[in-house]
């Protein structure tokens, strides 16, 4: 679940360049006074607060339980490791539940599943198509902000 090759000061900076939003922007949506919190987020000079994960994923607009799962393997990985074998697959966002549950719907009862490299390779595809729209709407969202 968790990308080990990236550290959460990586992504906070990544994520940053990506977004509409400016660090004051994301600043004051986490209820912070200073924007300098930020950067050292991205510098990894001072680790985020595991309750202000939320509202930083929103602020970013990126998925909360990678956010979470980036910064509790990176700050308390033995905690962390604890966590995901009690509550095993228990951590999913709105938005995946709300893919399960049109799953759930279609399958109407069946345990369905993709089986082949094939199937496995068009719901990939299908994912990939959801992540271009989105960088698609960031991009448009950037370039109404820069007018």
């Amino acid at each position: 679940m968790v990308d080990n090759k990236i550290t959460v000061a990586g992504y906070i900076t990544q994520q940053l360049s990506i977004s509409p939003k400016t660090q004051v922007e994301v600043t004051e949506e986490l209820g912070l006074d200073k924007p300098n919190i930020v950067t050292m987020f991205k510098q990894g000079r001072t680790k985020v607060p595991i309750n202000r994960v939320p509202a930083l994923a929103n602020a970013l607009g990126v998925d909360p339980v990678y956010l979470l799962s980036l910064t509790m393997n990176e700050y308390m990985p033995d905690a962390w490791q604890v966590i995901q074998k009690l509550l095993k697959n228990a951590l999913i966002t709105d938005n995946e539940l709300a893919i399960i549950n049109i799953i759930r719907e279609g399958s109407a009862g069946m345990n369905l599943r993709p089986e082949t490299a094939v199937e496995k390779e068009k719901l990939k595809n299908l994912v990939g198509e959801w992540q271009e729209r989105e960088r698609k709407d960031i991009e448009a969202l950037k370039n109404l902000k820069e007018l």
